[in-house]
């Protein structure tokens, strides 16, 4: 099952993602697993309007591997990956 399948057998959205898998992010840009990068200007304000990849916050959290965040309307593989988990393991 591919991750666009996955996300939406799994994942409850009132819409269907953006065909856009992120994978990394750098203060104001978000770059896709082709590599492509992006101009985030959908992060919303208290959520990320110091942009993302910055360095005196990434130091605080060095041990998580992956975006700091990713707006919903996204593809985000470890989000599909748990609610698969969750969905295999629940009733």
């Amino acid at each position: 099952m591919n991750l666009e399948e996955k996300d939406k057998k799994y994942l409850g959205r009132d819409v269907s993602a953006t065909p856009i898998e992120i994978v990394s992010s750098k203060g104001s840009y978000l770059y896709d697993s082709q590599g492509k990068e992006y101009i985030d200007f959908l992060m919303g304000w208290n959520v990320g309007n110091i942009g993302w990849g910055i360095e005196e916050v990434e130091s605080k959290i060095k041990n998580f591997d992956g975006p700091t965040y990713v707006l919903p309307g996204f593809l985000y593989k470890p989000w599909a990956d748990l609610a698969e988990t969750l969905a295999n393991i629940t009733p």
